[in-house]
């Protein structure tokens, strides 16, 4: 009988992590790394309302990313601000940061083509992240 009640919490777990891949799917995430979706999904977390500032050091402190190397999680920043899913906030210090507007209000994906920012991506295109100082 306990072989039972562990198979149907692993069938849960399954279940559930089936349904999170399709949604991220749905939306254009599969295609970012794990740790980019992590980084997002924390900087969202942190936000009450668009144009809320975040700073790297409150990301980086997420439970998300505790498990993230530096240069790792500098990386996916790096990434997301090319692809443009983050911004470098206006007249604040350097590593701040807002997730875009139309990401934060439950909106996500009604102004934004993160498949075309990804498409862009993985022909080549480095110039987002150029132009983004990374």
């Amino acid at each position: 009988m306990m072989k039972d009640a562990g198979m149907d919490k692993l069938k849960s777990i399954f279940e559930l992590r089936e349904m999170l891949r399709q949604l991220e799917k749905d939306i254009g995430f599969d295609d970012l790394t794990r740790t980019e979706r992590d980084v997002l999904l924390a900087a969202h977390s942190l936000c009450d309302k668009p144009g809320d500032v975040i700073s790297s050091d409150q990301i980086r402190h997420h439970k998300l990313l505790q498990s993230v190397a530096q240069a790792t999680f500098y990386r996916a920043i790096g990434t997301l601000l090319g692809l443009g899913l983050l911004e470098r906030a206006a007249q604040t210090k350097a590593r701040s940061y807002v997730v875009r507007d139309d990401l934060v209000g439950g909106g996500f994906g009604t102004d934004f083509d993160i498949r075309s920012a990804l498409k862009k991506r993985s022909n080549g295109s480095d110039s987002g992240r150029k132009a983004n100082g990374f």
